[in-house]
């Protein structure tokens, strides 16, 4: 068994499952759970994944569901209040997601010695795509008050100093919701808005004070509520085999089957034998 992960530079917790098929094994398996891949393979609507991990010799079968990652260049603040907002729960946690692109050129930049890999998802899977080609630079519509307009990585940054600043134990990756929210709730609601305001310049006294005189007991978790929305976060969700953005990074939790680039040419000449056709040619992907 091999693991399957480090896309955006990401750091697996709990290992991604991963089982090598021979082309004949994985043909069979898309004929049977694998179907929308078959059309979003003739239509171009499959992922893309850049891994240097992973075997690229090798077509494999990935399970993500009981992964867990956490972003290995922010402090992982940002998921974590993604995963605890309310407005999110209908949309795939990052936390145990394989993180891929619509784009093959934006791929292969993660991956070394052209280990890229076309991706597809289990049939009947959803998949949580975003505006941007780097999520992380995705920016907030606004902050509501607290800031204005800042981008995922930068607010993650900002917000880890912050915590800094009230003498929060800052550890390198934050994965305990609860734990902040504690020690928020003791924190003076002065010395709060001062630190607020002195991280993020743009905010407003004001209205910092009142947020966290509102939501003291659990501020960590009111502002996931407040922040992490499908609006302010330009998210959306769609069937997998639709036609995606030219490129937009985008993720989703479960199986799929992850073929390299190697191996492609070879896989769609045996399904031409099989007679399925293949309608579009791949040539400037692979």
């Amino acid at each position: 068994m091999i693991t399957f992960k480090q896309y955006l530079e990401e750091a697996a917790v709990v290992k991604w499952e991963a089982q090598p098929l021979a082309i004949k094994q994985a043909i069979e398996l898309l004929n049977l759970e694998y179907r929308d891949g078959l059309k979003a393979i003739t239509t171009g609507g499959v992922l893309f994944r850049g891994d240097w991990k992973l075997n690229k010799t090798k077509i494999s079968v990935i399970d993500t569901t009981n992964s867990r990652r956490t972003s290995k260049d922010t402090t992982n603040l940002y998921q974590l209040m993604m995963d605890i907002s309310p407005s999110l729960k209908g949309f795939h946690s990052r936390s145990n997601s394989l993180i891929c692109s619509s784009n093959s050129d934006t791929a292969r930049q993660y991956a070394k010695s052209n280990a890229t890999f076309i991706i597809v998802p289990i049939d009947g899977t959803i998949i949580t795509v975003s505006s941007q080609e780097d999520f992380g630079q995705n920016q907030f519509i606004n902050g509501n008050g607290l800031f204005k307009s800042l981008d995922l990585s930068y607010f993650d940054a900002r917000l880890c100093l912050f915590l800094d600043y009230l003498g929060m134990r800052t550890p390198k990756k934050f994965t305990n919701a609860a734990e902040i929210d504690d020690f928020l709730s003791r924190v003076d609601p002065d010395k709060f808005t001062k630190s607020w305001c002195l991280t993020f310049k743009s905010a407003t006294e004001e209205a910092v004070k009142n947020f966290y005189v509102k939501n003291q007991a659990k501020v960590f978790s009111a502002l996931a509520a407040n922040l992490m929305t499908p609006k302010s976060l330009e998210l959306k969700n769609v069937q997998f085999g639709k036609k995606l953005p030219e490129d937009v990074e985008c993720w989703f939790s479960g199986k799929a089957i992850a073929i390299p680039f190697g191996m492609f040419n070879s896989m769609l000449v045996q399904l031409n034998k099989s007679g399925f056709k293949i309608n579009r040619s791949y040539k400037n992907e692979l």
